[in-house]
């Protein structure tokens, strides 16, 4: 019943459950065998991203060349690829475009090409509290493998807190 009422509490918002987003921001230099691993166990595990920025920086032409090789042979991703290369000293301003200008989605996972993911995860379930919080959960955790129910939690400390306790009168 618990998991009825929490699904039926994301579900109940049906324009919300489907106009939150979520992105990826890869960071990675001169990994584009780790970038492939990220990007391939991502994609076989994770539902709910809508596009994977691939933040990267490559010393040599051969690099560069693997790096789009890697995305090429992603095999059937569920979101979007998109290579923003990152040149000495743009680290700043390459990162602050896509998040001000170029990602559209409301949440975005900051991640490193030494992650693989290895269990399945949505990330509309956390994505939906997040956005249902009003800035009361600022965060959350994949990395804490099936333990999302921390954030289920965390959002009901949230609201526990926002809403005034009703007296009895004793």
């Amino acid at each position: 019943l618990r998991k009825v009422i929490k699904v039926f509490f994301c579900l109940s918002s049906m324009s919300l459950l489907f106009s939150v987003t979520t992105d990826v921001i890869l960071f990675t230099r001169d990994r584009p065998v780790q970038t492939l691993a990220f990007l391939e166990s991502l994609s076989s595990t994770g539902e709910g991203i809508s596009k994977v920025w691939v933040l990267y920086r490559a010393d040599g032409e051969i690099f560069e060349k693997s790096y789009r090789k890697a995305i090429s042979c992603t095999p059937n991703p569920n979101f979007d690829i998109e290579l923003v290369e990152d040149q000495l000293g743009e680290f700043g301003k390459n990162f602050a475009s896509v998040l001000a200008k170029r990602s559209t989605s409301q949440f975005i996972i900051l991640a490193v090409d030494e992650m693989v993911w290895l269990q399945p995860f949505n990330v509309t379930k956390a994505a939906c509290l997040m956005a249902k919080s009003n800035g009361g959960i600022s965060t959350t955790q994949l990395r804490l493998g099936r333990n999302l129910a921390a954030a289920d939690k965390l959002y009901e400390e949230v609201s526990r807190q926002r809403k005034p306790v009703a007296s009895t009168g004793e």
